[in-house]
């Protein structure tokens, strides 16, 4: 696995949360995957969620330069692990890019082994994104450890 693209509805919220978590762990591990985040509805680049960004920002991840950009398949190969942040995401993905890499495409909560998929914080309060942060962020400590195999 050389690439993790997480992709959302918007990608300004939950993808760019998962994004920002995994790098900052990457980085401090040196391990050499690169991290996306990608929304399919985009349609044109625009900044993260004000309450995302709040959380990301007290959370120390450096949100300066994000700019939610449009999913494409033609970035995605077999070296290429793609997570939706939920079912629907996923079914979205599978049914509007039918021509991409598929079979490294999963629900978060299907590749972690979760039952419970990751809420959409959309129009909640600045608690609700931060409650959010925190289960992104135990996911991603699930992913974390699976990576560590396949890398």
């Amino acid at each position: 696995m050389n690439k993790v693209i997480f992709v959302d509805g918007d990608g300004i919220s939950r993808a760019p949360m998962a994004a920002g978590i995994l790098k900052r762990n990457m980085e401090k591990e040196r391990l050499p995957v690169k991290v996306l985040a990608r929304g399919l509805v985009v349609s044109f680049p625009q900044p993260l969620n004000q309450k995302t960004e709040t959380v990301m920002i007290s959370e120390g991840l450096d949100v300066s330069d994000y700019q939610a950009v449009r999913f494409d398949g033609n970035e995605v190969d077999r070296e290429t692990l793609v997570i939706a942040m939920d079912s629907q995401v996923k079914r979205k993905m599978l049914s509007d890019y039918p021509d991409f890499f598929r079979a490294n495409c999963f629900s978060f909560a299907e590749y972690i082994g979760d039952e419970l998929e990751i809420m959409d914080p959309y129009g909640g309060s600045l608690r609700t994104y931060g409650l959010c942060f925190e289960v992104v962020k135990a996911s991603v400590t699930k992913l974390l450890d699976k990576i560590r195999w396949e890398v």
